[in-house]
């Protein structure tokens, strides 16, 4: 039977957010002091038989490559030498593009389960 888990991944508010330069990869090296908050999106993860499938609640949010969770998926996987075989369903409570650090958080979380998984 598939296993199913179901996590939080809360918004954040950066109390100490300073830019330490550009990375060779196109990024920013940042120094920050974070703080979590109450509010948290939910992921829930299922083992599907074969691909990576991601739903989510918030009809503006996109379901491929543009999203940060599919990114987090597929290029975990493909650094393990595996094909991705889950299903993400997303239910958004941190507003999109509100700097609370929503996507991220749930990049973060993708990463932790799926290596779990």
């Amino acid at each position: 039977m598939p296993r199913t888990l179901i996590l939080h991944a809360p918004a954040k508010v950066n109390l100490i957010l300073e830019v330490q330069g550009g990375r060779p990869d196109g990024y920013h090296a940042l120094k920050t002091v974070m703080h979590a908050l109450e509010l948290a999106d939910t992921l829930r993860f299922s083992e599907n038989s074969g691909g990576l499938r991601l739903v989510c609640s918030h009809p503006q949010v996109p379901t491929d490559e543009r999203n940060l969770v599919y990114q987090a998926a597929i290029r975990l996987a493909r650094r393990a030498g595996i094909t991705p075989r889950v299903t993400i369903r997303l239910t958004k409570r941190i507003p999109v593009a509100a700097g609370l650090g929503g996507g991220s958080s749930d990049a973060a979380c993708v990463l932790r389960t799926l290596n779990e998984l």
